[in-house]
């Protein structure tokens, strides 16, 4: 589950994410920061537990250990993406993530909790404070490196042809619902909904054809990922853009 992972298709600057308060609507919205170098040095242990824990809670997992990263992640049903890229990409994902941060000055690495971005800001949490700064003053300090957390959508980590079961009808419910199906607007029957058939295989294989995967019909990891980063789930943290202030 873990390792790097090709960007997603389509990545852009225009990402939609969800709008956080201004600060005439938030008191408690993040304030700017003027020396990141210094707030970096501050932190105990690098921050990686603090992040660790801080980005467990967006998930809902209050309490959880930080020191357990990744495996920890696993016992809570969710899973890690681990990879190099950019701004523009972690906009695509639109979810909070780790990002190491290594100083120009001490070449220590630091890891920092990154909660909200937009085309020239970011917000992170650094010792459980959030802050606002220009992207341009994050770079020096970051070459690309994240982790971040996902819920894999179905139980298993393969699907193909030929399989049956609960999987195979949380996949057609899933891309009804991506496909824009509903109620009242059903889509066409099927003979066995839990039945992996032939037409679900190409229903697959289209939706990995629109995201830039082989369409080959079978869900793996990939496409797995993919499904879920599309989806809304409840509970889900997403990315914020950076409030207006001072």
């Amino acid at each position: 589950w873990l390792g790097m992972m090709a960007p997603l298709a389509g990545e852009n600057e225009s990402q939609p994410a969800t709008v956080l308060a201004t600060e005439e609507d938030n008191e408690e919205a993040p304030r700017a920061m003027t020396d990141l170098a210094a707030g970096l040095a501050d932190l105990d242990d690098g921050g990686e537990v603090a992040a660790w824990e801080a980005l467990f809670a967006l998930w809902g997992a209050d309490g959880a250990d930080g020191a357990g990263g990744c495996l920890q992640a696993q016992t809570l049903g969710l899973r890690c993406l681990e990879g190099s890229g950019s701004w523009a990409l972690l906009r695509r994902y639109d979810r909070p993530a780790l990002l190491r941060l290594t100083s120009p000055a001490d070449r220590v690495g630091r890891t920092i909790l990154l909660v909200g971005l937009d085309r020239r800001e970011a917000v992170i949490s650094v010792a459980g404070e959030e802050w606002r700064l220009p992207l341009a003053d994050l770079e020096p300090y970051w070459l690309g490196d994240y982790r971040l957390l996902w819920r894999p959508p179905l139980r298993g980590e393969l699907l193909r042809t030929g399989d049956r079961g609960a999987d195979v009808l949380r996949l057609r419910t899933i891309l009804d619902r991506l496909d824009q199906w509903s109620e009242a607007e059903p889509p066409p029957p099927v003979a066995d909904p839990t039945c992996f058939d032939d037409e679900l295989a190409r229903r697959v294989a289209a939706f990995q054809q629109e995201h830039g995967l082989q369409p080959d019909g079978v869900v793996g990891i990939q496409t797995q990922l993919r499904l879920s980063f599309e989806l809304e789930e409840p509970g889900t943290p997403r990315l914020v853009v950076v409030p207006v202030g001072p």
